[in-house]
């Protein structure tokens, strides 16, 4: 699933590139393609431009990770390398090359946005060479598009964020439950499917912190992750509402002219400007309440987290920038779309936002660290942690696994 997910969210911010270049009017600096050689001649073509704090950020991660010549590299070094597969790689130092075999240019996801391919014959043989000066700290996970035999190639440097526990046993039962709920929604005009994780030992006479989490229909999943904080007694237990997302969260078949996923998630979506909003009311004013009653989710704004990844990530953001009665923190995992540029008039309430995103995935780097520097001049309270990572579940995992100690620590 996580595979296909991000796949998707990969494709879609790659097809904004253009618009997002010319509206910002930066070149290639928004994917990893950008070469060694261009990155250091940035400031020196374009100084201008080059005085932009965005701009500055972006040559930064140009700085560590961008392209190298392959004009080394033989057909035979690369079918070599390739053997029987698809993809491959060779790691020396701090250069990583991959190999493609593909009939057009590969598009290889996720963990670097956009690299620059060359064609190394008539065939279907391909390769692209990064400088990566932090590859050592890195997770790294590729699969190409089509590829009918799924090779994947994975990387956890040494000196990278370790592996969760729960990822390396999947066998391990869960303790809590999972249930799987449909639920109407007036704004919406539809019936939607949730999914809720409880934990060991639920009353729902009780009064338990909740996140909602946007892209959250494998609970299962997310309930390991969970309880590898909770069991240990590092955070309090805690149920999860999982939104599920697109049109197959919608239970009665519906046809749609525009993503729906993103009509939901990203605040005037073009093809859908009011969906956002009355997804946002469904949520706020239909599921909270409805899982009060159900499981005895708190009323509490203190123990109420919104948390998403990618476009979700973004509808994370936006949820607790608008409704801080609802939820004191929002967890925000490379959000997408456009950076966030202002922020909204809520009469002294203010969330708390923990932001992380990936070097390797620029556009969405791009927009965190605005968005951690919008909030930051209106005096919110914002942390920010990079990963040298890129579109992919490994940091994703990671980060949404520390935030919980500090959105529902425990003793309280």
């Amino acid at each position: 699933m996580y595979r296909y997910f991000s796949l998707f969210a990969f494709l879609f911010v790659s097809s904004a590139l253009p618009a997002m270049a010319q509206q910002t009017e930066m070149p290639i600096l928004f994917s990893v393609g950008t070469s060694c050689s261009d990155a250091e001649s940035y400031a020196t073509n374009y100084p201008e431009k080059a005085k932009s704090v965005g701009v500055q950020t972006l040559l930064g991660l140009a700085a560590e990770t961008c392209t190298l010549p392959v004009g080394d590299i033989t057909p035979a070094e690369a079918e070599d390398a390739l053997e029987d597969k698809r993809i491959a790689w060779d790691m020396r130092g701090d250069t990583l090359t991959l190999y493609a075999r593909s009939e057009k240019t590969p598009i290889v996801c996720c963990s670097l946005h956009s690299p620059d391919w060359t064609s190394l014959s008539e065939d279907d043989l391909w390769a692209t060479r990064l400088r990566m000066t932090n590859l050592q700290q890195s997770m790294l996970h590729f699969f190409m598009m089509g590829d009918e035999d799924e090779t994947e190639l994975s990387w956890r440097g040494p000196d990278a964020p370790a592996a969760l526990p729960f990822t390396t046993n999947p066998d391990t039962p869960l303790a809590g439950t999972v249930l799987e709920e449909t639920l109407d929604s007036p704004q919406l005009n539809e019936t939607r499917k949730l999914s809720i994780y409880l934990p060991p030992d639920h009353d729902p006479n009780g009064n338990w912190p909740v996140l909602v989490l946007a892209d959250g229909e494998e609970a299962d999943y997310y309930g390991r992750l969970v309880e590898e904080r909770t069991l240990s007694g590092e955070v309090r237990p805690f149920v999860v509402i999982g939104l599920h997302s697109g049109s197959d969260a919608i239970v009665h078949e519906k046809t749609f002219d525009f993503d729906v996923r993103a009509g939901d998630y990203l605040p005037e979506y073009r093809d859908a400007p009011e969906r956002f909003d009355a997804h946002l009311e469904w949520v706020t004013e239909t599921v909270l309440p409805w899982a009060r009653e159900e499981f005895g989710v708190t009323t509490k704004t203190s123990e109420t987290v919104v948390a998403g990844k990618s476009n979700g990530a973004v509808f994370a953001l936006q949820a607790a920038l608008l409704r801080p009665d609802v939820f004191r923190h929002a967890i925000v995992m490379s959000p997408g779309y456009m950076p966030l540029a202002s922020t909204p008039d809520t009469g002294g309430k203010k969330a708390r936002f923990l932001i992380s995103a990936g070097t390797y995935e620029p556009s969405f780097y791009y927009s965190a660290d605005a968005a951690v520097r919008t909030l930051e001049d209106a005096e919110y309270d914002v942390s920010f942690r990079p990963f040298y990572a890129g579109h992919y579940i490994d940091q994703w995992d990671v980060a949404l696994h520390d935030a919980l100690a500090e959105t529902f620590p425990p003793g309280e």
